[in-house]
């Protein structure tokens, strides 16, 4: 595996941090398989397990117009990123990642340990794992908080969160680039280039977008039904807002996790 640039002329023997190399690995072989013989034709397959995985957790919680108005919202945002590109190939691990840590919480438990195992999958196809590392802990600390009113019964609500986390950490490391890998998301939103990139920039509302539309359809919903989120689902939350107006890219990731700060049923449509 590379460790410096071998394509650029700038910045070429410079180090450089191959994120993307299972999916690549990957894609290259759909390619010499005739499957990638025209744009989009990969990203179909993925996108359908992506939406599948988020049906299914929809029809836990609301009835037939709020899955409806859900997958609608979801497809309306997602729906610019549907590119034969890496980012497909890690949407169904966002959503399946995050629906099992939620089947976690409800049924009041840690998550399995060998969930942790997708992590070594997710960090070798796509940068997008450190977000699956970051959603845990706002669960085990609402984990810890929700649970019995004693010292004893927090740290044993709790511990087994932490353990899954520093598991998956570990297991994120699990890459050609060892330390290296977990570190270059943050040295991505560093790079003072950001800007002239598209995906990157702020997303902007002097036109009507998609995602403006979404936004305001998920606001209106919530105040009409009354939804009540918990705190640090709402913290949650409020976090992915700010990275979707941060970065256009950030957009797909707030749609994928919606769902982990919906409201219960009773408030549902």
């Amino acid at each position: 595996m590379p460790a410096t640039d071998p394509f650029s002329f700038t910045f070429a023997g410079k180090p450089w941090v191959a994120h993307e190399w299972g999916s690549e690995v990957l894609m290259s072989l759909a390619w010499l398989a005739g499957r990638l013989g025209r744009r989009g034709a990969a990203d179909r397959p993925r996108g359908r397990t992506a939406y599948a995985l988020i049906a299914r957790e929809l029809a836990l919680w609301m009835g037939p117009i709020g899955q409806v108005i859900g997958l609608g919202l979801s497809f309306a945002c997602l729906q610019p990123f549907l590119f034969a590109r890496p980012h497909m190939l890690a949407a169904p691990l966002l959503v399946f990642w995050t629906g099992r840590l939620l089947a976690s919480r409800r049924e009041g438990k840690a998550p399995p340990l060998e969930l942790a195992l997708l992590m070594v999958l997710w960090a070798n196809l796509h940068a997008s794992f450190i977000f699956g590392l970051g959603i845990i802990g706002p669960f085990a600390a609402e984990a810890f908080f929700e649970a019995p009113n004693s010292v004893q019964a927090k740290l044993d609500a709790s511990r087994g969160w932490v353990l899954f986390g520093v598991i998956a950490a570990a297991l994120s490391l699990a890459t050609p680039h060892g330390f290296a890998g977990l570190e270059f998301p943050f040295f991505v939103l560093g790079m003072k280039v950001l800007p002239n990139i598209l995906e990157w920039r702020s997303a902007t509302f002097q036109q009507p977008t998609l995602f403006e539309g979404a936004l305001l359809i998920t606001l209106f919903l919530g105040l009409w039904r009354g939804a009540r989120v918990p705190p640090f689902r709402l913290l949650l939350l409020v976090a992915l807002v700010h990275m979707a107006l941060q970065h256009i890219r950030q957009e797909a990731v707030l749609r994928c996790w919606r769902r982990c700060c919906w409201p219960s049923r009773s408030a549902g449509l």
